[in-house]
């Protein structure tokens, strides 16, 4: 099955950041694995991320659920290839209060979970890999910072409506 990589859009993001409030961020779940053996040497990781949203119309909240996903190889290219030597997953729950749903469609709202939601869950999930990597006494892992890298795309004709893509 092929994962088809979602495009958004940071002005739709806007739209629903600028009218919410964020009110408790929660770790929903964790899982963590190591192998016996961590290689010497600089570790290399990859960090995969998704987002999804739910709204409750009545309470005037929106939930933004982030799943992250890391896994670190050794630095030989042939250890990249074999199995990881430790995978990190975590799921965190943000909750937002929103001061109106008027014209914000489930775009808007997927925009802002991917974008918003992952930026404000970032320094949590940081924080959780460097103390989870202390605490399984391995070489601690520092995750980079959130970043967010322009696509282009043919449907765009204003840059402020560029798509972009979430780089973890």
């Amino acid at each position: 099955m092929v994962k088809e990589k979602k495009t958004i859009s940071l002005a739709s993001a806007v739209k629903v950041a600028n009218r919410v409030d964020l009110q408790s961020v929660k770790l929903l779940a964790c899982n963590c694995k190591r192998t016996s053996q961590c290689p010497a040497g600089q570790k290399a990781f990859n960090v995969e991320g998704n987002a999804r949203f739910e709204v409750n119309k009545e309470k005037k909240l929106v939930g933004v659920y982030i799943r992250f996903k890391l896994n670190a190889f050794g630095e030989k290219v042939e250890q990249k290839k074999a199995n990881s030597f430790l995978n990190v997953e975590a799921t965190f729950s943000l909750l937002y209060s929103i001061n109106s749903l008027e014209d914000l469609d489930d775009t808007a709202l997927n925009s802002f979970a991917e974008v918003n939601g992952t930026y404000n869950a970032w320094p949590y999930w940081r924080e959780f890999v460097q103390n989870i990597t202390s605490r399984m006494e391995l070489p601690t892992l520092t995750v980079p910072v959130f970043r967010i890298a322009p696509t282009p795309s043919k449907e765009a004709t204003k840059k402020d409506e560029a798509p972009v893509k979430v780089k973890a």
